[in-house]
């Protein structure tokens, strides 16, 4: 793909990110640990899929993963921020932590990709 789809996939995925976090109660059935657990590995899931669109798009920018991991943990604070403007959320530091840490194993996952010249 192009530089300008994995934009267009940057955007539609901060989109979805964001209207996600628009739903006041996103619980599922399962009893509250097990929910919990699914609900924060969504929430990994969601950054480090952001962090590998964002350094797919920066792919020739120096500096691609630092960029790629900075805009990641800044959407991932405003996401926070959204939230606690929405009736039945709140702003959680944890909640950032767990977005940062599924940018850091996607970051991880990609780094000896690049080094073998796959990038």
């Amino acid at each position: 793909m192009n530089k300008r789809t994995w934009w267009l996939c940057t955007v539609a995925w901060m989109a979805l990110i964001f209207f996600l976090s628009s739903f006041h109660d996103l619980r599922s059935p399962l009893p509250t640990l097990w929910d919990t657990l699914l609900r924060k590995s969504v929430h990994a899931g969601e950054y480090a899929v952001l962090y590998f669109f964002l350094w797919q798009a920066l792919e020739k920018q120096k500096n691609r993963v630092l960029t790629a991991m900075l805009i990641t943990l800044a959407y991932a604070m405003s996401d926070e921020l959204h939230q606690g403007f929405v009736s039945g959320r709140h702003p959680a530091v944890l909640d950032v932590c767990i977005d940062f840490t599924g940018a850091l194993l996607a970051a991880a996952l990609l780094k000896p990709r690049s080094e073998r010249g796959l990038s």
